[in-house]
């Protein structure tokens, strides 16, 4: 998404000892995951961090993680134009 595939791709391959038909089945296999897991719309609980006493900034809902992606991905895109 970032113009760094070839990069990514070959540093795959190269610690997990992938061939690249497997490592190009391993990232297919992966996007259909974040596919999936995308449709759903999560909440972050960090209960367990305020209730161990630590002080947090509120996280922002989903609506806005998903605006602020939509937005990065626009600004890169736009910067290497």
């Amino acid at each position: 998404m970032r113009g760094l595939e070839a990069r990514a791709f070959a540093h795959l391959t190269k610690v997990t000892g992938m061939t690249g038909e497997a490592a190009r089945q391993h990232v297919r296999d992966a996007f259909d995951v974040w596919e999936r897991r995308s449709r759903v719309t999560w909440e972050l609980d960090l209960g367990i961090l305020t209730k161990a006493g630590i002080t947090l900034a509120p996280p922002p809902g989903a609506g806005e993680r998903a605006r602020t992606a939509e937005e990065t991905l626009r600004r890169e895109a736009e910067r290497r134009r």
